[in-house]
């Protein structure tokens, strides 16, 4: 049976306390969580994550640390985002544990390699790199009150009952995924699943439909990575050494290319080539209609100055200007062709 989920800020709009609760509800509330070293972890697929804390969060809300864990341990899933509609494909990991530790809750969980399920294997890449940083739990209330006072007004859940929880998809930054994606990180799934849900309009409780706009854009467009040095076929020179033969010490850079305008851009060269070439064959044939001066080919080295000026009403160096030209242009764009995707 389908739960129906909503946030905290949906739940107090829609319940007062002592109000009787459906029972495939689910109220989700997400923050910023804290990842713990494992240690012994040979697969590096198992993290301990602490996925509450008692803050108030910007809603006014706070989740108080007394949980009901025992149908969680007994059967709960770690989602990706909340999102059941495609199970098991988006249980990202097993919980191996859960429990209450201060103010905490915490969660140790393995995730999948990527021959079982791809996008927990990307979800724990993702985390790796610091790409994806916030989970939300999904819990049932079972007791709560209003707190309106000078201070805040919203919600203290006194008594709670988890359900699931899940990491959040969408990254406070979008361009960390771009970043990751540069890093050789597989991150397919994530286009998939955004597209799927973005053309279905599904409401996600955790994920505001513009910041998953923004992030599906945002690394649907192809990046290549583009070396600023080519690696050296031996051992570099040190940096002292390449000064003392006069030659300056290279930064190794690389440089992150978006390359979503690549079609669009090439277009614009191509026609800035054509009217180029037509602009020269405009020029040839007036040029051509000219008596032309005296060739400089019978002049001497001895005869020109330092400084020369080129005579456009010669043929021939008008000639050597175009093929110069029409090569460079044509020369470039298929260097550009060779390093961009098509």
């Amino acid at each position: 049976m389908a739960k129906t989920k909503i946030s905290t800020k949906q739940f107090r709009e829609q319940f007062k306390p002592g109000d009787a609760l459906p029972k495939d509800l689910v109220v989700c509330r997400a923050e910023p969580f804290q990842v713990h070293k494992e240690e012994g972890d040979l697969e590096k697929l198992i993290k301990t994550f602490t996925i509450s804390t008692p803050t108030v969060d910007r809603e006014g809300d706070r989740l108080l640390p007394n949980w009901e864990l025992n149908n969680f341990q007994k059967g709960g899933s770690v989602l990706w985002g909340h999102d059941s509609r495609t199970t098991p494909h988006h249980v990202i990991a097993a919980p191996m544990a859960t429990w209450q530790e201060g103010d905490a809750l915490k969660s140790r969980a393995k995730f999948t390699p990527a021959e079982i399920n791809p996008t927990g294997f990307m979800v724990h890449q993702l985390i790796e790199f610091g790409a994806l940083r916030s989970s939300s739990v999904g819990f049932l209330p079972k007791e709560w009150k209003i707190i309106d006072d000078t201070a805040r007004y919203g919600y203290d859940f006194e008594k709670l009952e988890l359900l699931e929880w899940s990491v959040v998809p969408v990254p406070a930054n979008p361009e960390a995924l771009v970043d990751a994606k540069a890093h050789g990180i597989d991150v397919d799934p994530f286009v998939s699943w955004a597209e799927e849900v973005l053309d279905k309009g599904s409401d996600l409780v955790v994920v505001e439909k513009d910041l998953l706009e923004a992030a599906w854009k945002v690394i649907k467009a192809p990046a290549v990575q583009v070396p600023a040095n080519p690696p050296a076929a031996q051992e570099p020179e040190p940096p002292v050494a390449q000064e003392a033969a006069g030659e300056k010490s290279k930064p190794d850079v690389t440089m992150t290319i978006d390359a979503s305008q690549v079609e669009e851009t090439f277009n614009k060269i191509a026609e800035l080539v054509l009217k180029l070439d037509k602009r020269v064959d405009e020029l040839t044939k007036k040029l051509e209609a000219l008596q032309p001066s005296e060739n400089p080919k019978t002049e001497t080295r001895a005869q020109r100055p330092d400084e020369v000026e080129i005579d456009l009403a010669d043929p021939e160096m008008l000639k050597v200007i175009r093929e110069e030209i029409s090569g460079l242009v044509d020369s470039t764009l298929r260097q550009l062709k060779g390093q961009l995707p098509d």
